[in-house]
């Protein structure tokens, strides 16, 4: 075989190659703001973490070129038994080079007691119909605390700062201890809180007259009268 049918076979070779190789899809190297653990920023954004108690996270659902991901928020209430359920809905479009737009709907749905939340989020969940189709959630407790937090954020494949775990488990023992010892100083000072009063009043109620009752009786024994402070007669 001559030079220029061996240039010819490798030339027709790579064509063919081509030819059955898929074309070269763009790979984004950037932060993904489509990413789950970018939609958790965003959620701290609007409410913030020590404030969120669970969290009902269902799988991202794709039509029509849109990833639509639907996150439920149950969040502490001023009243300690009742919570405030609200939804954050993201609606994610990518461009031919796979960068994300995001775009959040929040909305809040009401307060209920403790134990009727879970009734009021089916609620809403009915409402949402094929927004968040038929799949069950994940339920995530974070409890206000940064542990669960960063736990949860790091599962889903986000980047934690270094030391924020460890930093977390101080501050969540921090806040415990904090509140704890709040609890028995108050207990503390309402259990002894009249002692000192009390013990001074007893101490000038038993000792408070001792020197005027002395003095009478030392100057009743000098001869002298203990009303009138004049000599007492001689008998």
């Amino acid at each position: 075989m001559s030079n220029a049918e061996r240039m010819n076979a490798v030339n027709d070779s790579e064509r063919t190659a081509a030819a059955i190789a898929p074309p070269q899809k763009w790979v984004n190297a950037g932060p993904d703001e489509g990413a789950l653990h970018a939609l958790l920023d965003r959620i701290v954004e609007h409410v913030p973490r020590e404030q969120i108690d669970v969290l009902w996270i269902f799988p991202t659902r794709v039509a029509g070129g849109v990833e639509s991901t639907v996150i439920v928020i149950a969040r502490f209430d001023e009243d300690a038994e009742r919570r405030t359920v609200a939804t954050a809905h993201f609606r994610v479009t990518r461009d031919r080079r796979g960068r994300a737009t995001v775009a959040l709907q929040m909305q809040e749905h009401g307060s209920a007691p403790i134990g009727a939340t879970q009734r009021v989020v089916d609620g809403v969940l009915r409402r949402l119909g094929d927004e968040v189709g038929r799949e069950a959630p994940r339920r995530v407790e974070i409890g206000g605390t940064a542990s669960a937090w960063w736990e949860l954020y790091a599962d889903v494949g986000g980047e934690v700062p270094e030391g924020a775990l460890a930093g977390a488990d101080d501050a969540d023992e921090n806040g415990a201890q904090g509140a704890e010892r709040g609890t028995d100083d108050a207990d503390e000072k309402g259990a002894h809180g009249e002692e000192p009063q009390t013990d001074d009043a007893d101490e000038k109620g038993a000792h408070g007259e001792e020197p005027q009752m002395g003095d009478a009786a030392e100057n009743g024994a000098q001869g002298e009268d203990p009303e009138t402070g004049e000599p007492a007669p001689v008998p």
